[in-house]
């Protein structure tokens, strides 16, 4: 009977110190493929219209134990900043060995690993990112959530969709403008912004290089505008409202703060306007 129990107990010391000593081993085998892929990189040399390394970081993005080396390829490296940067991800699957993808859906992420987040879920780790259309004259507002799942072991397409637009009563975009609209000549809409039976007008002008509004001002035809501050109300004289913004669509929601509409840009960045500093200013959204 004892030397059964003595068995067991020399098996299980045994069987511990096996796996402890196998998992060391383990995690050491794979430092040393994640510096000799890192070596790799550094002396590769692009292939034929391949944009250089910029960025190498290599990050724990899992938890699994297993750094991932996550790579930033320089598209505009002829001089610019003409196209968003390319991304790949070295990872490690359970045997350490090296998988490489390119990721090629994210083909828009304009500040490439910076703008990706990750999400744990119950199949694996989501990498998710937004491709936004961008470019020389490019009106149209071609924005996409795109998103990864990574296990471990694969990555693959998780899911591609388009983002949504908040709804506008009014509104201007430049994908609307004729393809030669004359520079310098302004774009405007008016609408009554305030309630106070005089309509305000919305006035930008038309940058070309990324066909996007620049310089929107709002005009206001009243001499005055009503400020609350500190429970007293005050007059102030303004009737000019400088929008630090340049989208490609601007609107004007339903929804209203401090007596005014909120602004919309883009799809759904909204603006209300801040009688403090009597000026519009970007709506922080409240996470839970």
């Amino acid at each position: 009977m004892y030397k059964f129990f003595f068995k067991i107990f020399v098996s299980t010391i045994f069987f511990t110190n096996f796996l402890i000593a196998k998992s060391e081993s383990n995690e050491k085998y794979c430092k040393k493929e994640i510096n000799n892929s890192l070596n790799k990189l550094k002396l590769e040399i692009p292939k034929s219209r391949q944009p250089p390394i910029k960025e190498i970081e290599v990050i724990d993005i899992n938890n699994d134990n297993r750094g991932e080396i996550l790579i930033t390829r320089d598209s505009s490296y002829g001089g610019g900043n003409c196209c968003p940067p390319e991304i790949e991800i070295i990872y490690f699957n359970s045997r350490c060995n090296p998988k490489r993808d390119n990721l090629n859906e994210f083909d828009g992420v304009w500040n490439g690993w910076k703008d990706v987040k990750f999400e744990n879920k119950k199949d694996g780790l989501i990498l998710s990112a937004i491709n936004k259309g961008e470019g020389f004259g490019f009106r149209k507002l071609d924005v996409e959530i795109v998103e990864y799942l990574f296990d471990g072991e694969s990555i693959s397409l998780f899911a591609k969709r388009l983002k949504k637009e908040l709804e506008a009563v009014a509104e201007i975009r430049t994908l609307n403008l004729d393809i030669d609209h004359p520079i310098g000549k302004p774009i405007q809409l008016t609408y009554d912004l305030n309630n106070d039976e005089r309509k305000e007008i919305i006035s930008c002008n038309y940058w070309d290089r990324w066909g996007r509004f620049s310089g929107c001002v709002i005009k206001s035809k009243s001499s005055n505008i009503m400020l609350w501050i500190f429970g007293k109300i005050f007059l102030k004289r303004k009737n000019e409202i400088n929008l630090e913004i340049s989208p490609k669509r601007l609107g004007v929601l339903k929804q209203k703060k401090n007596g005014w509409n909120l602004l919309v840009s883009d799809h759904d960045e909204k603006y209300f306007f801040n009688p403090v500093i009597r000026n519009y200013e970007k709506l922080k959204v409240i996470k839970n």
